[in-house]
This record gives structure tokens, sequence and C-alpha cells, in this order.
């Protein structure tokens, strides 16, 4: 599929598919299988970042609740490195509508693609909205978060507001991602929305950048193009 040929109102209905026809969306029909997107910069930001959560989570959340698997030959393992109940601070309690000195879930998870450190993901989740969410993710850390949100606390992902930035590692990124000094990340951070439109989650993910499929237009042809590799 070559991205640069869709209209920008068509893309993300035909990538994604939509819950108002029966017809499913290219990432869904290519479900065991593999789909070639060329020219994947050319999508619009929000499709960019939209199709990233997609590849995080290897499921694309819907109103029937149906799953995809990107690749049945890849292993997708999550490891757990802490959750824990803190005070928000101004910029999550207004990004998550919480009022007076209310304290949220902080967790932090690895996520491995075949055994090899890929995502790091960071969530804020009101405590109000998802009680005893720590000992939910701590008795299955391979489960995805939102359907433990979902199924667990009845709070089902309805829309999501994302911003992606490209830019150089961190030191602790490059320690978790195992990445080399030279090496870039993607960062996508953003709120969820329950279906009923209250935020359920202020998250920040943080990409190895080998795992994008990006070539930069101002970028010299023997510049570095990052390939998903599933």
């Amino acid at each position: 599929v070559t991205c640069a040929e869709y209209a920008d109102g068509n893309v993300d209905h035909d990538l994604f598919g939509s819950s108002e026809s029966a017809g499913r969306g290219l990432l869904e029909a290519a479900g065991g299988g593999t789909l070639v997107l060329d020219e994947v910069a050319d999508l619009p930001l929000s499709v960019q970042a939209r199709l990233a959560r997609a590849l995080a989570e290897r499921r694309l959340p819907s109103e029937t609740g149906t799953g995809l698997h990107l690749d049945a030959r890849s292993t997708l393992t999550t490891r757990l490195l802490g959750v824990r109940a803190r005070r928000a601070s101004p910029e999550e309690a207004d990004a998550l509508r919480m009022t007076g000195n209310e304290d949220l879930w902080e967790l932090s998870r690895l996520r491995l693609l075949n055994g090899r450190p890929l995502i790091w993901e960071r969530s804020a989740i009101p405590c109000s909205r998802a009680p005893g969410l720590d000992a939910l993710v701590e008795r299955h850390p391979d489960r995805s978060l939102y359907e433990i949100l979902d199924e667990e606390c009845g709070l089902r992902e309805g829309r999501e507001e994302q911003s992606l930035l490209a830019r150089a590692a961190t030191v602790r990124e490059r320690e978790l991602l195992d990445l080399l000094r030279s090496e870039w990340v993607v960062e996508i951070t953003g709120t969820s929305h329950s279906v009923r439109q209250v935020p359920i989650d202020r998250f920040r993910m943080v990409f190895a950048g080998q795992s994008f499929t990006f070539r930069l237009s101002t970028a010299p042809l023997n510049a570095l193009e990052a390939i998903e590799r599933l």
C-alpha cells in the first residue's frame, strides 16, 4: 500500500475500518499475513500515532472488542517494571480531569518483541476510576492494559489524543531498550478517553527508533530507514 496516494479523509477508514460499516480495515484484513506500507511518513501524524499504538498493543480496539494479531510468528511479552500510587502532577490532573488531591496509578512496563526490548510504556490512571489496578496488572503482566481496564474496571477505550516526536534517547531509555548512544527513539504521548468521554489514561510510549518505518524527506539518500521487523 502506497500511503502517499491516500486522501486524508480516507486513510484512517481504510487502515482501521469503521464501526459504522461491515467492512474491515486493511490492518484487520491482513491479520495472519503481511501488509506492506510504503511512504508511511506521508500519513497524517495522528494516523502514524494510531498505527504505532496498534503495533504496540497488537490489537485494534473496537466497539465489538475484536482484537488483531499483527504477526502470528512474533511473540510480544510484557515485563512489569513497577506500579505505585502517587499524587498527580498539575499537568496530569488537568488532562485527566481530576479534582482535589486525588491519587493516580503510575505504571511502567517494558514490551519485548521476540525477546528484544522494543517499547517502554508509562501510564497514569486515576485510582478512583480503576480501584485495585495495581493487583490486577501484577497478576496479569502480559495482558493488554486496555483489556484489563475494559473487562475489570468497566473502562472501554473510545478515542485517543496523541502527539508523536522523534528525538535522541535518554540514558534511561538506552538502558531499557538496549540502544547505542547514537540511536534515536520515537515518543508518543497522549490521553485515552472511555466511550463515555471520560479521560482514563495519560500515557507515554517510547519506541526504539528502528521499530518504525519512516523516511525523512529532508534526509540524504543514504540516511537510515527504520523498518518494523515483526
